[in-house]
């Protein structure tokens, strides 16, 4: 009764930055965090050739996207800081992970970082958060549904 392993790797990697994000973006963000409110949509803006999606969620910070591929990005607000928070966390997509690996997922941090023009040092990253992954073929596998421990509800 053996399994056979179809894919194995990291669908989720947290991390976060100790730093603040410069003057001149905050006020992009801002501008295109206001714009996404007013229509309904993320509003893009373009860095050279990366692209950084806001959306008009996030409280006292902004939130942003990079596609399927890339990441979620949430930098706080140097105006309106929460105390004690990281002032980046990128949180990385489970798509570019499985299809990239964690190199796409450096390569794509750094030229984010680079391209945003947001200072900063190895020393200030922390990870936060790392899930791995495991699918296995088991046709003779079946859960014990009393086995399971689940949300309350309906049975």
């Amino acid at each position: 009764m053996n399994g056979q392993i179809l894919h194995s790797g990291f669908d989720g990697l947290r991390f976060t930055i100790q730093t603040e994000i410069t003057a001149e973006l905050r006020a992009e963000l801002a501008g295109a965090k206001a714009h996404a409110r007013q229509s309904g949509n993320d509003c893009d803006l373009h860095f050279g050739r990366q692209v950084l999606s806001v959306t008009q969620g996030g409280g006292r910070n902004f939130t942003c996207h990079t596609g399927e591929l890339g990441a979620v990005w949430m930098f706080q607000d140097p105006d309106d800081r929460v105390p004690n928070n990281p002032g980046v966390t990128v949180d990385f997509r489970a798509f570019g992970l499985a299809t990239g690996g964690l190199d796409h997922a450096e390569r794509h941090f750094r030229d984010m970082m680079t391209a945003l023009g947001i200072p900063y040092a190895e020393h200030q990253l922390r990870v936060s958060r790392v899930d791995f992954a495991v699918d296995i073929l088991a046709p003779w596998f079946e859960p014990d549904r009393l086995a399971l421990i689940t949300p309350p509800g309906p049975r």
